[in-house]
């Protein structure tokens, strides 16, 4: 598959190659999340349209991100004295992911840094 070029504000033309692998499936979820100007997002709607297997891969994405959100769901609504998280602590886990989206999306031959993690 063919690179798709955007107008300069798609977060870099190179990110958005959608061939066979891993880079594919970021470029999809970017498409999903609204990442991508409108000008690409259009190319690569119409590619998912004629291409079978970016079809099923982005039916994949979709079949994955309504699972989670509907375990989200149930998890409040098999327990609706579960806490709504502080709006503070939404907001700056909001920045955090928007500032390392942008980051990555500046320089994505940068290594990713990780948190502690646990044992």
């Amino acid at each position: 598959m063919d690179e798709l070029p955007g107008d300069g504000d798609d977060h870099g033309a190179e990110h958005h190659v959608c061939a066979a692998g891993d880079a594919c499936w970021d470029v999809l979820a970017d498409l999903q999340a609204g990442l991508l100007d409108e000008v690409t997002a259009a190319r690569l709607r119409a590619r998912i349209r004629a291409d079978a297997d970016l079809a099923r891969r982005h039916a994949a994405l979709t079949r994955v991100r309504r699972g989670l959100a509907d375990l989200g769901t149930a998890l409040y609504d098999d327990d609706p004295s579960s806490p709504a998280p502080p709006v503070d602590v939404s907001d700056r886990l909001l920045a955090a992911i928007r500032a390392a989206t942008v980051a990555a999306a500046s320089d994505p031959s940068a290594p990713v840094r990780r948190g502690p993690t646990r044992p």
